[in-house]
């Protein structure tokens, strides 16, 4: 499925492309977050919400009018880039939550 097909698919409510897009670019995405973002502390449930989460953020900017197909696979890297943003976020509720743990603990 090109970009433009997926894009299309969104707009159509298609299910068939969300199938397509979590197989073919779920374990490409994580693979490829984890390869720019150092989250040792997440585990396979995170992955799995922050890709789950990102197709949402991608399917409300398409529909929004905020995506346009500009070049093949600009749709990934878009994904990707939606994906570094809600690892980063996660990664940083983890430490304050850790952080607020070992406060506790501490006194």
């Amino acid at each position: 499925m090109t970009d433009s097909q997926i894009v299309q698919g969104i707009l159509d409510n298609d299910d068939r492309v969300w199938r397509h897009i979590y197989r073919q670019h779920r374990s490409h995405f994580v693979a490829t977050i984890k390869a720019k973002v150092f989250a040792p502390m997440l585990v396979e449930q995170d992955w799995e919400d922050i890709f789950h989460d990102s197709c949402i953020v991608l399917m409300d900017k398409v529909k929004g009018g905020n995506f346009k197909v500009e070049r093949e696979g600009g749709l990934f890297s878009f994904l990707v880039e939606i994906g570094k943003g809600l690892t980063m976020n996660l990664m940083r509720k983890k430490r304050y939550h850790d952080e607020k743990q070992q406060d506790a603990i501490a006194h």
